[in-house]
């Protein structure tokens, strides 16, 4: 009896064993895609964050070039210049319409741009928060 009892005691110290080393490669496993689902965020949050940085750089850039235009609209408005001089007005209200225009076309691409890393965000969010419930369950287990 006590042999046959020895033997299934090695039985269930071998399962506990194994069972104890399963779960522990579980939680590694676990802690790994916790490590990586933070630096996938990480990541994000700064991009996300450089480009709304540059969008409000560009916003000030572009509000900066309006008012430039408006003050040489406004000065050439005052003075009566002779003709080459009204021409170079002309000349940079054109160059500096033109600027505008360029900035505004690259604040709409940042902004579809932070739109879709938005939207990446939440896709990220939802699938992180869905292997952690995967992982939970596994752990429950």
């Amino acid at each position: 009896m006590n042999s046959s009892g020895g033997a299934g005691g090695d039985n269930i110290s071998g399962s506990i064993k194994d069972l104890q080393d399963r779960l522990s490669s579980k939680d590694e496993e676990i802690i790994k895609y916790q490590t990586l689902l933070k630096v996938d965020r990480d990541k994000h949050s700064l991009a996300a964050a450089s480009l709304q940085e540059e969008l409000q750089k560009l916003k000030a850039c572009l509000l900066e070039e309006k008012h430039k235009n408006e003050s040489q609209k406004e000065t050439f408005a005052k003075q009566q210049p002779n003709r080459a001089a009204l021409e170079q007005y002309i000349s940079q209200v054109h160059a500096l319409e033109k600027h505008t225009s360029e900035l505004h076309t690259k604040i709409s691409s940042l902004e579809a741009q932070l739109q879709s890393s938005r939207e990446e965000n939440v896709r990220w969010m939802s699938l992180a928060n869905d292997r952690l419930k995967a992982m939970e369950e596994l752990r429950n287990r």
